[in-house]
C-alpha cells in the first residue's frame, strides 16, 4: 500500500496544479462512487492493465496480451490527425493511450477524456502513475461523478467550424459494453454540438446576402429608439408572462386570449399576430429575427403601430414598414458593439436556441417573470400542418408526415415533427431545466397539442388565464413612459460613426490592395523554391500586421459577415497540412489573395449601401 500512496500522492500533486477543482473534489470526498468491481494486473509485456468482473465475466479495457501494440495499431487507426484536430475519448483505461496520443500529436490538438466512472478513476490515481498526462498540455478531463456537469462546456471550447472536418472520437475497448448509456449520453453532446455548429454556419451562408444590408438599413433606428432590456424597467411582473407562438394548435384556444388581455404581458412572435388581431387580439408586443421574413406576414392594418422586439441583422424590409417602437437587443455583431463600446454602454442580448421562439423565451426570463404561459408552442407538425391557419394562409395546408420523426406528444401520444422542430424542442427542454435550477421559476405549457416540453406545467389556457391572470394592468401606458436609449451628445456621437462607415470601408481596401501584392510576393518566393527562411518571415510580418489593421477596423465585421460563403471554401482548404514546404506556401498564398480579392469585391458592393442608409442618417 505504501507504494500506491506515492503513486497517488504524486498524481494528486500534479492533478492540484492543472485541475484544482476537480482535486479540491476528490481531497474533500465529495463524490458518490459506482458499484464496480475493478482488477489490475500486469500484462506480459510488462504494462499495468485494468479489468473490470460484470456479470461474472471479465473485460479488459486495454487489451490483455500486448497492449502497447494494440495502442500503437488504434492510433494508426485514427488516421492523420491535424494540428487543429479535437480529439474526444471515452475512457480513461490505464492511461496508456492517451499518452502516447500525446507523444504523436502537436500541443495544438485539444485532447478531451470522457471517464464514465468516478470509482475507476480513483482507483487508477492510486496504482498508475499519471502525471504525464496532466504535466503535457490541457487536457479536457470530464469525470462522471466529479465534473460531468462541465461536459458541455468543454465540449463548446473544442469544437468549432474550423476544426469540425479534423474532429476524432475514440472509445476505450469495452467502455461502449459496460458504461453504454454513459456513452451514448456523451457522444450525444458532442453530436449536438456539432449540429449545431452546422446550423448556425448554414444560417450564416443562407442569410449572408440580406445579412449586411440588414444591419445598414436597421441601425439607423437605433438612433431614436430602445433597447430590449429597457422593457425591464417599467413593465409590471405581478403577472404572468405569455408567449404565443403560430404552431397549429393555436386555433384551438386562441379566443381565450381576450381574456388575458391587461392581465398578462403578451408576447408574440411574428407569425402569430396576424391571427391574434383577426381574433380580436392585440398583443402587448411582437417579436422577429429572421432575415429574410417577408412584409406580407406583417401587412394588416394595427401591425406596423406594434411595439417590436427585434434583431439589428432581421428583416429590412418588415424594419422600414414598421413606424412603432423597436426594441433591439444584441447579437454580438461587431459593427453595432462598436456603437456601444464608445459611449461605455452595452446592448444586452437573448439566449437563443435558433429560432423566434426561443429567443422570445428567453427575453420574458430576463424581464423577470416567475411564470410563463406557452401558447401555440407546438414545435411538431399538428393535424399534419406546419403554422396555425391565418399565418401564411387563411387555411393552411396540410402535408405528409409519414416519414416524419417521432416525439412524445403534449397528451401522451406520438406526434410528427421534422429535425428543426425537435432542435427547438430540445432547446426548450434543456433551458426550462437549466433555469428552474437557478430561479424560482414556473413554466406551463398551455398549446394544448403538439409536443411534450419537458419541466413544464401542462394546463389549459382557460384553466391557466382563470388562474394566473388576476392583476389589472396598462402595459401601454408604461411602455409609453420610455425615452430612447441615445439622446443629446450621444446621439450626436452615434451618428458620427455611422457616417464614418464609408470613409473605414475605404480605409479596409486599400489594405486589402496591399496584401495582394505582398501575398504575391510570398508565392513568387514559393515558386521559387526558395528555402531563405528570413524573406518569408519578413513576409508574412507585414501581412500579419496588414491583417490586424484590417480586423482592428471598426467595420471589418460587416465585410466578413458579407463573405460568408467565400469564408466557407477558403476555411475548408487553409487548415489542410501539405506534404511539402513548397505546396503550403502556393495554399497560402492562394487562399491570401483570393480572400484580399474578395475583401475589396465585397466592398465594392457594401459602399452604395452605406452612401443610402447610414450615409443619410442625420
Amino acid at each position: 500500500m505504501a507504494d500506491n500512496n506515492v503513486i497517488y500522492n504524486k498524481n494528486m500533486e500534479v492533478l492540484k496544479k492543472r485541475y484544482e477543482g476537480v482535486a479540491y473534489i476528490i481531497e474533500n470526498k465529495q463524490y458518490i462512487k459506482d458499484e464496480i468491481e475493478i482488477n489490475f494486473e500486469n500484462a506480459k509485456d510488462g504494462t499495468k492493465i485494468i479489468s473490470i468482473n460484470r456479470e461474472n465475466k471479465i473485460l479488459y479495457l486495454n487489451g490483455k496480451y500486448a497492449p502497447r501494440k494494440f495502442i500503437e495499431q488504434e492510433i494508426e487507426n485514427l488516421g492523420k490527425i491535424n494540428y487543429m484536430a479535437s480529439i474526444f475519448i471515452v475512457g480513461l483505461g490505464n492511461g496508456l493511450f492517451i499518452k502516447e496520443l500525446l507523444k504523436k500529436t502537436e500541443k495544438t490538438v485539444n485532447i478531451v477524456v470522457y471517464e464514465p466512472s468516478v470509482s475507476l478513476f480513483l482507483k487508477v490515481l492510486e496504482e498508475i502513475d499519471i502525471t504525464e498526462l496532466f504535466e503535457n498540455r490541457p487536457i479536457g478531463f470530464i469525470i462522471d461523478g466529479i465534473n460531468e456537469e462541465e461536459a458541455e462546456g468543454i465540449i463548446n471550447q473544442n469544437i468549432n467550424f474550423n476544426n469540425l472536418i479534423f474532429l476524432k472520437k475514440y472509445i476505450q475497448p469495452n467502455y461502449d459494453e459496460i458504461y453504454s448509456k454513459k456513452t451514448v449520453e456523451f457522444l450525444k453532446k458532442i453530436g449536438k454540438k456539432i449540429n449545431d455548429i452546422i446550423i448556425l454556419e448554414n444560417t450564416i451562408i443562407c442569410f449572408s446576402g440580406s445579412f449586411v444590408k440588414n444591419i445598414l438599413n436597421n441601425i439607423q433606428y437605433l438612433c431614436d429608439n430602445y433597447q430590449a432590456r429597457q422593457l425591464f424597467d417599467v413593465l409590471p411582473r405581478n403577472i404572468p408572462g405569455i408567449l404565443v407562438s403560430a404552431g397549429p394548435s393555436l386555433n384551438k384556444n386562441i379566443k381565450e386570449l381576450k381574456n388575458a388581455k391587461n392581465k398578462a404581458f403578451i408576447i408574440a412572435v411574428d407569425t402569430a399576430v396576424k391571427p391574434l388581431l383577426k381574433a380580436g387580439i392585440e398583443p402587448d408586443i411582437m417579436i422577429m429575427v429572421d432575415g429574410e421574413k417577408p412584409k406580407e406576414l406583417f401587412e394588416m392594418e394595427g401591425i406596423e403601430k406594434i411595439p417590436l422586439v427585434m434583431s439589428v441583422t432581421a428583416s429590412s424590409e418588415v424594419a422600414n414598414y414598421h413606424t412603432g417602437k423597436k426594441f433591439f437587443f444584441g447579437e454580438g455583431e461587431g459593427y453595432v458593439n462598436g456603437i456601444f463600446k464608445q459611449l461605455g454602454k452595452s446592448l444586452y442580448g437573448l439566449e437563443t436556441g435558433g429560432s423566434v421562439a426561443t429567443n422570445a423565451m428567453s427575453l420574458l426570463v430576463k424581464l423577470g417573470y416567475s411564470t410563463i404561459i406557452l401558447v401555440g408552442q407546438d414545435l411538431a407538425l399538428t393535424d399534419n400542418k406546419t403554422h396555425a391557419d391565418g399565418t401564411f394562409k387563411d387555411k393552411m395546408d396540410t402535408i405528409d408526415t409519414s416519414k416524419a420523426i417521432m416525439v412524445d406528444g403534449y397528451y401522451g401520444e406520438k406526434v410528427p415533427t421534422r429535425p428543426d422542430l425537435k432542435h427547438y424542442l430540445e432547446w426548450f427542454n434543456e433551458y426550462i431545466k437549466r433555469i428552474k435550477d437557478k430561479i424560482d421559476i414556473t413554466v406551463i405549457d398551455a398549446t394544448e397539442g403538439g409536443a411534450r416540453i419537458e419541466n413544464t406545467d401542462i394546463l389549459p389556457l382557460k384553466e391557466c388565464i382563470k388562474k394566473y391572470c388576476i392583476e389589472e394592468v396598462n402595459i401601454k401606458e408604461q411602455i409609453e413612459q420610455l425615452q430612447p436609449m441615445f439622446q443629446g451628445e450621444d446621439r450626436n456621437k452615434v451618428v458620427e460613426y455611422l457616417h464614418n462607415t464609408g470613409s473605414n470601408l475605404e480605409e479596409i481596401k486599400k489594405n486589402a490592395e496591399k496584401g495582394i501584392k505582398l501575398y504575391s510576393a510570398l508565392e513568387k518566393l514559393g515558386e521559387k523554391d526558395c528555402t531563405n527562411k528570413q524573406k518569408y518571415d519578413k513576409i508574412l510580418k507585414k501581412i500579419k500586421k496588414l491583417t490586424d489593421n484590417i480586423e482592428h477596423n471598426v467595420t471589418w465585421k460587416l465585410i466578413y459577415s458579407s463573405m460568408a460563403p467565400i469564408n466557407y471554401i477558403i476555411r475548408k482548404e487553409m487548415f489542410y497540412e501539405e506534404d511539402t514546404f513548397k505546396e503550403e506556401v502556393k495554399v497560402i498564398s492562394k487562399n491570401g489573395i483570393a480572400m484580399m480579392y474578395n475583401i475589396i469585391k465585397c466592398i465594392n458592393i457594401i459602399l452604395p449601401v452605406v452612401e443610402e442608409t447610414v450615409g443619410k442618417v442625420n
